[in-house]
Formats: C-alpha cells, structure tokens, sequence
C-alpha cells in the first residue's frame, strides 16, 4: 500500500530454535488481496434470445427447461394467449423438444405475438386434440388428454397422419418453399401451439413405457419433433 514500507520477504518466515524449521505464520496474518471482476458490457436482454438459449451448457443434473421471452411481457398481444400456452408447454422433455419449444417462441414473434393468426386443418386431426380445444385448453375447464394406458399405441399414428396431411407433398429437406406450406403457417392459438401440445402429450406418455415400446417409441417421437422444427423453421424465413 502506497506509504507503506514493504516487509522483507524473510518477515514471512520465523525460525524456531527447538525445532529448526521455518515457520508460516497463521494465514489470518496474510492479506489477501484479490481483483474484482471488470464491470461487463450492458447488453439489450432481447439480444439473440434463441441463440443463446440453445447454446446453455446443461449438466447432467440440470433440466432442459425454456425461459420465459422478455419481449412477450410487455407486449398487450401476447396477454391474450401467449403465458398460459407458454406455461403449458413448458415441460422438461430433453433438448430436442426444448429446441422445438424456443423455435415457436421465435416464430411468435415474428408475427408480434398475434393471437388469431389463422387456424390449422380439422381434417384428420386427432381427436384428442379437438375435445382439448373444444372444453378450454386449460384446466379446471379441460384436463387433457389421459396420456397413460394405451395411448402412445395409437395416438403417434393418428399424430403423423394429421401432419401428413398438414404439409406438403415434398419435404422440407427437400427445398420446399413457404408457399407450399401455406397449410402449416398458422401462427397463434390455433397454430403451432396446437401441434406442439400434441408432441408434448406423446412425449409424456413415453414415460410409462419401457424395453422396446420406450427405445422405439422415443426413437419415433424424437425424429417426427426434428421434422417439425426443421418445418417451423422454414417458415420463419
């Protein structure tokens, strides 16, 4: 410290007659003097949100869960709708579906969180999906649909073959452009949500299966999840 004179190195050390060792004094005698962190850079909260949402570095004791977009609370469109879809959609099913999830955020607000912005086929659509949306959505209104029992027998399939019908003859892999997916660019609460809210109801109900039905059963549901954000994110361009 400035005005101070500095103790010579060899102050550290007291040597013991008894022994013939040096002795460390206790180490509350120390000061221990450490640099703060620099101030950080002041960043807009907004600022690539997705990105680095999907770029947290997760252990394997933490949850794959999504936060909330900041934009959405100031925005009086999406107090309409979007908290509680947020809210129901919000659950821990890994990595590929929180991708899913943060790709629909994206995409939400890019049409500034409209709540009626079009509405999905009927035709073929599950029909667990149409008495959820039919009593409410939400609870206490609507408990949704009962995912254990038989229903990752035949609800997947009744799944795929509405999406079949919802997109186009070619694939996204394949170049399809936006026009042809004029059936799936459906945003706000009779959109995405709708189809998301299905992937969630497929993924939970792998949970009470095991052996082959469990290890085919995710394999299925995580490449149709992989289809469809591959899709919503075509139609964000």
């Amino acid at each position: 410290m400035k005005g101070e004179t500095a103790n010579d190195s060899s102050s550290l050390l007291r040597h013991s007659e008894d022994s013939g060792k040096d002795e460390v004094p206790a180490p509350e005698n120390i000061q221990d003097v450490t640099m703060g962190p620099e101030e950080d850079e002041i960043l807009d909260p907004c600022d690539k949100e997705s990105e680095v949402l999907r770029n947290v570095q997760v252990g394997p004791t933490k949850t794959h869960r999504v936060i909330y977009p900041l934009d959405a609370l100031t925005s009086e469109e999406a107090q309409k709708w979007f908290p509680q879809a947020f809210a129901y959609l919000d659950v821990e099913l890994g990595p590929e579906y929180m991708d899913f999830l943060v790709t629909w955020i994206d995409f939400e607000r890019l049409h500034n969180w409209e709540k009626n912005g079009g509405r999905l086929e009927k035709a073929g659509r599950p029909k667990e999906l149409t008495t959820w949306i039919s009593e409410g959505r939400y609870l206490p209104c609507c408990k949704g649909p009962d995912v254990t029992g038989g229903f990752v027998e035949h609800f997947p399939d009744d799944m795929c073959s509405w999406w079949t019908f919802l997109q186009s003859s070619s694939s996204v892999e394949g170049g399809a452009s936006i026009e042809q997916w004029s059936r799936l660019d459906k945003h706000g609460i009779n959109g995405w949500f709708s189809i998301i809210a299905a992937m969630k109801w497929w993924g939970e109900g792998l949970k009470g299966t095991s052996g082959d039905s469990l290890r085919n059963g995710t394999e299925r549901w995580l490449a149709m999840v992989k289809v469809m954000t591959t899709a919503l994110k075509s139609l964000k361009k």
